[in-house]
């Protein structure tokens, strides 16, 4: 699946009425980090989407550009 189909997938799949707890995320192979975070900062900061990256030895990263962040706060 490419970046472009797991976000459309993605904001398909959000609720029509939220409450702001929120949080979504998707996770790419190290490969495909960049094109996940052509959604700019700020977009997927309004939407509460975070970036997970797992490496090819099954390490995942949190590509944390927010504020504040939803995971620890």
């Amino acid at each position: 699946m490419d970046v472009d189909t797991l976000y459309g997938q993605l904001l398909r799949r959000v609720p029509a009425v939220l409450d702001g707890s929120e949080i979504f995320g998707v996770v790419v192979p190290s490969r495909a980090v960049s094109a996940a975070l052509r959604v700019g900062p700020r977009i997927r900061e309004l939407l509460s989407i975070l970036v997970f990256e797992v490496t090819d030895d099954d390490v995942v990263h949190h590509h944390a550009e927010f504020a504040q962040d939803p995971l620890t706060s």
